[in-house]
């Protein structure tokens, strides 16, 4: 499905309502609300009773400007009964750099997370400002020294994909000589990388606003992904317990500590 009709189906989706994401089974009682490009220590986890739990995603409008839509996923909770009741208590906060938070069992993700997949696929950034014919300096250096064709982007990436598996050892190569490049030196993650397919690529490519993936290849255990709110932030990790065992974790991804952040979309 392409992004534009991916777009527009959650486009047309009722807004303002809780949407179910799915069911996980947290059988270690250590619930995990991370994001998945950086690993995770102890005090990620959230300690919580063993069992099913719900995962519910709050989508709906905002008065803030937000990309694509106008509408954000504002809020997320996972319980273990949907009855359960009492006041939030901030547990933690979750920083995301990716846009989007993964939950899952903790136990599970340690045990199942593919750090490399079975596919080397190597992408190059076109950069649009340069000349039409696409003959960027990255794709020069990847045919001339290398033997490299690339691909042309398909719209709206802006990505290329390398017409050839990217070996390690090749990768390191292209990335030393990216790195020589000095416009090119700070960040060359995002001018030159591979994608293998693992659970990191994976989420990384997740388009949905919410939805529910296998953490590995083979679908042993699966997580919960969802879009942070604007995006990249710092966001307040709630927690409710009621005297009757019932449980409730809460992301909140919407309020006045979204503003300087949602403030620089107009800038």
């Amino acid at each position: 499905m392409g992004i534009r009709s991916t777009l527009a189906r959650w486009w047309q989706r009722p807004s303002g309502a809780w949407y179910e994401v799915g069911e996980l089974s947290i059988h270690s009682g250590r619930l995990l609300i991370h994001d998945i490009m950086y690993g995770w220590g102890d005090d990620a986890e959230i300690v919580v009773p063993a069992g099913k739990y719900l995962v519910r995603a709050f989508f709906g409008p905002t008065d803030a400007p937000a990309p694509f839509t106008g509408s954000i996923v504002q809020r997320v909770q996972i319980m273990n009964r949907p009855d359960a009741a009492g006041t939030f208590h901030v547990v933690r906060e979750v920083g995301v750099d990716m846009a989007r938070i993964t939950v899952s069992d903790a136990q599970d993700l340690s045990d199942y997370i593919e750090y490399e997949g079975k596919e080397r696929v190597g992408y190059v950034l076109c950069n649009p400002k340069e000349p039409a014919d696409g003959e960027n300096i990255l794709k020069r250096l990847l045919k001339d020294k290398y033997g490299l064709a690339v691909a042309k982007a398909r719209l709206p990436s802006r990505y290329a994909r390398i017409e050839r598996p990217i070996s390690k050892e090749l990768e390191r190569s292209i990335l030393e000589d990216v790195e020589r490049i000095p416009e090119f030196s700070r960040n060359s993650f995002i001018y030159f990388h591979v994608v293998t397919a693992n659970t990191f690529d994976r989420v990384n490519s997740f388009s949905q606003p919410y939805g529910m993936m296998p953490i590995d290849s083979t679908g042993s255990a699966r997580m919960a992904v969802v879009q942070s709110g604007y995006g990249d932030g710092c966001y307040p990790v709630s927690l409710c317990q009621d005297g009757a065992g019932g449980v409730c974790v809460q992301v909140d991804f919407e309020g006045t500590y979204t503003e300087d952040f949602v403030k620089s979309f107009a800038n």
